[in-house]
């Protein structure tokens, strides 16, 4: 299987070419069938950008998706930082895999995640100038916080927004610099901690999700530089992340139903 791969012109033909061939290797190294690839090399051409250089990486492993994204000072660079990341995560998610196969026939044996790598930089846009440049819905069945871990884990994201396939209730999961995750309820009453067992090490953060308008969620991340926020729309009740994205614009993340 050949690895699909589109690029700024700005990007060398040799450092595709590495890519290619650094990216083919590592599939084939591999004891599961990679069914697709799709990898993205961008020039940012922000001269404040620190780390312009960025790979991004879309994998079919066997029927589930895999996605990494990195950023680094030049292309070979960011190749190299995503290899090497990709296959941490790859061997990362298969001792989960198994973690959740050994909870689920009663045995406790807990899980912890690699330590985590050092994100790309938020670009500092002036505040003005930020605008809501992505819309993006989860349509996922209903998950277990284990599957929404996995899920967050698989996909490289830095949060993961599910509803919790027990309650019925929109729940937000995220990764803790400690190495552990946490969790929170956005509407309905959230399940006690003791009444929580997953194989990874979740903090449950029982603190009320606040009803926003879109506008009063920019507010929060203009004057907090929080990463990302999660509210509850004001019509719907439902939950939703607004969430700043490398670029210096904010992204949306809703339930597909909205």
């Amino acid at each position: 299987m050949s690895v699909q791969i589109s690029s700024d012109d700005d990007v060398p033909v040799r450092s595709r070419e590495r890519a290619i061939d650094k990216i083919d290797r590592l599939i084939r190294s591999l004891d599961v069938p990679v069914l697709h690839t799709d990898l993205r090399l961008t020039l940012d051409q922000e001269p404040a950008r620190e780390r312009p250089a960025q790979a991004r990486l879309l994998l079919d492993v066997n029927g589930e998706p895999a996605r990494v994204h990195v950023a680094a000072t030049t292309i070979d660079e960011a190749v190299d930082l995503l290899d090497a990341r990709l296959r941490r995560q790859l061997t990362s998610l298969n001792e989960y895999r198994q973690a959740m196969r050994r909870r689920a026939a009663g045995t406790e044996d807990g899980w912890r995640p690699p330590a985590v790598t050092e994100r790309r930089p938020f670009y500092d846009r002036p505040a003005a100038e930020r605008e809501i440049v992505r819309r993006k819905s989860f349509s996922t069945p209903d998950s277990t916080i284990d599957e929404a871990i996995f899920d967050l884990e698989s996909m490289d994201y830095d949060f993961f927004l599910f509803t919790e396939a027990e309650t019925g209730f929109d729940a937000a999961v995220w990764r803790t610099p400690e190495g552990t995750y946490g969790l929170r309820f956005a509407n309905g009453e959230a399940p006690s901690p003791d009444a929580i067992t997953t194989v990874a090490d979740v903090e449950l953060d029982p603190s009320p999700v606040p009803v926003l308008t879109t506008n009063e969620a920019r507010l929060v991340l203009d004057e907090t530089g929080d990463p990302w926020v999660l509210y509850r729309d004001p019509d719907t009740e439902r939950a939703r992340i607004l969430y700043r994205r490398y670029d210096g614009h904010y992204g949306m993340l809703t339930p597909a139903s909205e």
